[in-house]
């Protein structure tokens, strides 16, 4: 006997077989409410749908109440949500705490051992915001636990996030994972900005969590040869500056360029030079102060698309034996997604013969440039733009410039600081111009230091010019270090130095 029939027997019952208007029209309504709902097809389960219930039609209040308490037990049960974003933990960790902040309100920090805990992220040279990393509730959902952490993806550090709740707010934290997507998605904290990174501490250990330090751009641009401008405009700035052009006409902008040259010659200032202009493109620039790193950095960049990668000194790296090491920079070189992959990587080697031959190729490097010492037009172009308005108006500066040929740009840095300080002897007078005898006159002294320099380094056995670097390289080192502390994100504004 079905449902229906059960219920009309019990009503006559009841009524004790009585005839009447209202009997008759309940005995309707009833079986109107329980047609067709039988043992096996009736469902009186109710919905949730968002922060709304559904209740099935036909369905009994002791049907509705029993179906209540079976969801309530299954919505009070705890579900764990894990997601990966494909960003930088700090960009994770920011977009998370926007997120938040928008859809829900003030994050509350756990308490004890194991509770969040405050990391600074730097969003702007000297500037820094904090955001929790760690444990922390999601605010309006009782118990909701948050940890945030990171992992490794592809030889990336990448943003990793657990979620703890009740079933009843699983909708609701989907929605916030959606949101922290698109966050991270939109505003990456380093993209189109240049920065230096360390993978490796002053002792060669891994750093757990490497950290972007965005530095301060040189006042100075290089100057070179007019033939060595144009070939740097042509092979790095071009692709810079045309890459949707280059895109359109199917060019790949992944491309490797190596600057070699003595020390001293600018190839360091050309690294600030290069940073502005590509973040100005909305490239990102990335400035790698230990080459032995730039596997790493090559891996890292590839988040940072479209990117320049600047390395100095590969050498170190990249000796004339095939080692591990040289394996795996040659590997990331090349590049699984080669194709597609928009990395310029820009390489600087003092001892270019010391450079493993597997890596001057195509593909890996497109095109070596030298970079030589400034000729006698190279450095009249120096002076006028060292000297600026100090330098006297048509002053003949043929003969300065032609003794100061061959000289480092530090070098002729300092000619001009001498020819201020002889145009002050020469007038008393501090506002007085500097003419071209002033800069003739310090020019040969300024020669005659350099060639007893090298005889002094000739009798040591030792190239003048490797020897004044040498003690420079370690100067610079001991301040880089002390400027960045060991990498790890907490020392005082890092800064491309002057090599």
């Amino acid at each position: 006997m079905d449902n229906q029939s059960k219920v009309r027997d019990m009503f006559q019952e009841a009524m004790q077989g009585g005839s009447n208007p209202l009997s008759e029209a309940f005995e309707q309504f009833i079986s109107t409410l329980m047609s067709g709902a039988d043992d096996h097809v009736y469902d009186p389960s109710v919905e949730r749908t968002g922060d709304k219930v559904i209740i099935p039609d036909g369905a009994s209040i002791p049907d509705v109440m029993s179906s209540l308490r079976r969801q309530h037990m299954i919505e009070e049960q705890v579900t764990k949500i894990h997601f990966d974003l494909p960003v930088s933990p700090w960009d994770g960790a920011l977009a998370l705490t926007k997120a938040i902040k928008k859809n829900i309100g003030p994050i509350i920090q756990k308490d004890g051992l194991f509770g969040a805990h405050q990391m600074d992220v730097e969003v702007d040279l000297g500037k820094t915001v904090s955001v929790p990393w760690g444990y922390f509730e999601i605010p309006g959902m009782d118990d909701a636990e948050v940890q945030t952490d990171y992992t490794f993806r592809d030889g990336r550090v990448v943003f990793q996030c657990n979620i703890e709740c009740k079933r009843k707010y699983e909708e609701r934290v989907r929605r916030l994972i959606d949101t922290v997507r698109e966050i991270a998605a939109k505003e990456s904290l380093h993209r189109g900005k240049a920065f230096s990174i360390a993978f490796r501490d002053e002792d060669g250990d891994p750093i757990r969590l490497p950290m972007p330090k965005f530095f301060e751009f040189l006042d100075d641009e290089p100057i070179f040869s007019t033939e060595m401008e144009e070939q740097i405009e042509r092979n790095v700035f071009v692709p810079i500056r045309y890459a949707e052009e280059m895109r359109e006409m199917d060019e790949s902008l992944k491309r490797g360029v190596l600057f070699t040259g003595k020390y001293g010659v600018g190839k360091t200032l050309l690294a600030s030079h290069i940073a502005r202009i590509a973040t100005a493109e909305g490239w990102t620039f990335i400035y790698v102060k230990d080459s032995r790193e730039l596997p790493a950095a090559l891996r890292f960049a590839q988040q940072y698309q479209p990117v320049v990668v600047y390395a100095e000194d590969v050498d170190r790296v990249a000796g004339p034996e095939r080692t591990d090491d040289v394996n795996d920079l040659l590997n990331e070189l090349d590049g699984v997604d080669s194709k597609s992959a928009e990395i310029l990587t820009i390489l600087t080697s003092n001892h270019p013969d010391h450079i493993n031959a597997a890596m001057l190729r195509p593909g890996r490097v497109d095109l070596v440039l030298e970079v030589l010492p400034p000729d006698a037009e190279t450095v009249q172009r120096m002076i006028i733009r060292y000297c600026g308005d100090a330098l006297e108006q048509n002053a003949d500066l043929t003969a300065a410039s032609q003794i100061l040929e061959g000289e480092t740009p530090a070098r002729v840095r300092e000619a001009i600081g001498r020819a201020k300080l002889e145009s002050l002897r020469r007038t008393g007078d501090r506002t007085a111009k500097i003419t071209g005898d002033d800069l003739e006159a310090v020019a040969n002294e300024v020669k005659a230091e350099a060639s007893l320099i090298q005889s002094n380094a000739k009798g040591s056995g030792k190239d003048h010019t490797a020897q004044i670097a040498d003690g420079f390289a370690d100067v610079i080192s001991a301040v880089k270090a002390s400027m960045t502390d060991g990498g790890n994100g907490h020392g005082k504004k890092d800064q491309i130095a002057r090599v």
